[in-house]
């Protein structure tokens, strides 16, 4: 029982049980004189804030989304995946991709080599509920079984007004028909376009492929949450991220062709064709717009033997740490102060991506080379060789702006089997698999929402 008293300005309240608020942002208490709160059995207690209850599903209908079926992370969008899209990437359900790789059979020693992983993975369900629980959830009680709730996850999209719009499929289960299957955002005035506002109705499962676009007119300046709406009652929901000025991080990036002589010709390094178009698409997945600059002059290393002395051997690129000569000066790093004694100060805060056109095959095996890398996580160099792809380019970059690989069970968040998406951090491109089985290489192409936060810091999933 609750009561609430209103008299000559004092307001009452009365409850018989808990009394819970919640809140998104903040809760502020004003007050003229005094703030008095009393426990009187337990007195007061503080801590870390809980979750709202779950929202309720209450409308017999289910409406989820996917990215349409030639999705290739042109805009962002991220779900929990069950490997029912149909999209290379999503060929399994999360909780059987997410664990660890050990050193052995025993599965008890994580193995710390952050460039590899081992044919020896354990799934781990305590991290398939950290991220289902990174995600806004609704209550789907008419799905529900034995009493285990079923949860319905919200999907979050990233797009950029006027640059990109996000093309979605939809799942649909229909038990009880509606008069009227709608989409309509949670807030007016949002600039939001959507080709279709209403749904066909028919009963029992079925797809809509390609069937919604959403684009954002004008910049978002908070999340919007659009929902699916049976005869007024919530069945589907998306949330659209806010992308104003404020929520676009912008980076500065100079590419640099190098100049080199490792044999009797010169060589000038580039960037691979479609290499910077690409990078732009993988970055607007995290609302990211980099500003490229071009470097019209190669950054000559040729003129005398220094950078062949201490990097090459054979007329390719040997040891890229300085051992050579020992001087111990990291390629990166002397590149860096070519390039600063060059252009003195003028890069300084950019991102650094050096081309060269000579490859970097492996001393033991000839079969393997090195296509690029960035000496460390959040760093501000990346350098890329002759076999590079444009995967490669955002592969490293994102290495420089503090994403470790997916399988790599020492730094990563969350930690993935390897080859078994088409994240861009994951070595899904390879045609072998760790053991040089034959496999179909897949591109690396997108990146999941807790990346976005880690580059991204104004976003948030949940």
């Amino acid at each position: 029982m609750s009561r609430t008293r209103i008299v000559k300005g004092k307001i009452t309240e009365i409850i018989e049980k808990d009394y819970n608020m919640y809140s998104e942002s903040n809760i502020v208490d004003n007050a003229a004189e005094i703030i008095s709160d009393k426990g009187v059995a337990k007195g007061e207690s503080y801590g870390n804030p809980d979750n709202p209850p779950s929202t309720q599903i209450k409308a017999k209908c289910l409406v989820e989304f996917r990215p349409h079926g030639n999705w290739k992370g042109e805009f962002g969008f991220d779900w929990i995946r069950t490997g029912d899209s149909g999209l290379v990437g999503d060929k399994n359900w999360v909780k059987d991709i997410l664990g660890k790789h050990y050193t052995n059979s025993h599965l008890n020693v994580v193995t710390t080599d952050t460039n590899s992983w081992t044919n020896f993975f354990k799934k781990w369900p305590s991290m398939f509920n950290n991220l289902i629980n990174s995600f806004k959830k609704l209550q789907i009680n008419w799905k529900s079984t034995k009493g285990n709730p079923f949860f319905y996850h919200v999907p979050v999209i990233a797009i950029v007004h006027n640059e990109n719009i996000a093309k979605l499929s939809l799942k649909i289960e229909i038990q009880t028909a509606p008069k009227k299957l709608e989409i309509k955002s949670q807030k007016e005035k949002t600039g939001l376009i959507f080709n279709k506002t209403e749904l066909p109705i028919k009963n029992g499962k079925y797809n809509l492929y390609n069937f919604l676009t959403v684009k954002a007119s004008k910049p978002l300046k908070e999340d919007v949450y659009v929902d699916v709406l049976a005869d007024n009652e919530i069945c589907g929901q998306f949330k659209i991220l806010a992308n104003d000025t404020a929520h676009i991080k912008k980076i500065n990036v100079i590419i640099v062709p190098v100049k080199t002589k490792l044999g009797a010709v010169p060589k000038i390094g580039k960037m691979v064709s479609d290499g910077d178009s690409f990078f732009r698409q993988n970055l607007i997945q995290s609302l990211i717009k980099p500003n490229i600059r071009y470097l019209i002059k190669p950054l000559d290393v040729s003129t005398n033997n220094t950078f062949k002395n201490r990097y090459s051997r054979s007329g390719v690129i040997f040891s890229d740490d300085g051992s050579q000569d020992g001087s111990f000066i990291p390629i990166l790093d002397y590149l860096d102060a070519e390039l600063n004694r060059a252009y003195p100060g003028r890069y300084t805060n950019f991102y650094k991506l050096y081309f060269l056109l000579d490859a970097y095959p492996d001393p033991i095996d000839s079969n393997l080379v090195t296509q690029g890398f960035a000496d460390k996580l959040f760093t501000n160099h990346v350098i890329f060789f002759y076999d590079h792809d444009r995967s490669t380019i955002s592969h490293e970059t994102l290495h420089a702006m503090g994403l470790p690989h997916t399988f790599d069970g020492k730094k990563s968040n969350y930690t993935y089997k390897a080859q078994k998406t088409d994240n861009i951090m994951d070595y899904c491109h390879w045609s072998t698999d760790l053991n040089g089985n034959p496999r179909t290489p897949v591109e690396g192409k997108i990146l999941f929402g807790w990346q976005w936060q880690i580059v991204n810091n104004t976003i948030k999933i949940k």
